[in-house]
C-alpha cells in the first residue's frame, strides 16, 4: 500500500478508528 493511500484512508476514517492506529 502506498503511503498516500494510507493517509487517505486514515483521513476518512472515524476518530475512534484513527486514534488507536496513531497511538
Amino acid at each position: 500500500m502506498h503511503a498516500m493511500q494510507a493517509l487517505y484512508q486514515l483521513s476518512y476514517s472515524p476518530a475512534p478508528v484513527r486514534f488507536p492506529l496513531t497511538t
